[in-house]
């Protein structure tokens, strides 16, 4: 499924990014700020992409983590918010997209 190997590709780059890892963090439950800001820009990312919030959701439990839709509408408002107000967040998404390489 191309839209799983995209996921995972923007998955890894974010948490490299992020300096967190995948399975310790990214799919845990925690309010760490620095983790829920990555959690909420690998939802900005894949909407992007085009995902649907269903979609996201779902490659989200099949690596562990179980959200609402709701958080999925609210973390892609909070980026959308940081990136209107901050140009260097807009630098970092083209950033992290152009460094998403995914294998098929």
């Amino acid at each position: 499924m191309i839209k799983e190997d995209i996921f995972d590709a923007y998955a890894k780059t974010i948490c490299k990014k992020f300096k967190i890892s995948a399975e310790q963090q990214m799919f845990q439950k925690t309010k760490k700020s620095e983790v829920v800001h990555a959690r909420y820009t690998l939802y900005y990312m894949c909407s992007k992409r085009p995902m649907r919030t269903s979609i996201i959701q779902q490659l989200m439990r099949n690596n562990g983590y179980s959200t609402t839709h709701s958080c999925i509408i609210y973390g892609l408002s909070k980026i959308k918010s940081l990136i209107e107000s901050d140009e260097d967040y807009e630098e970092l998404i083209k950033e992290l997209q152009h460094n998403a390489v995914y294998i098929k």
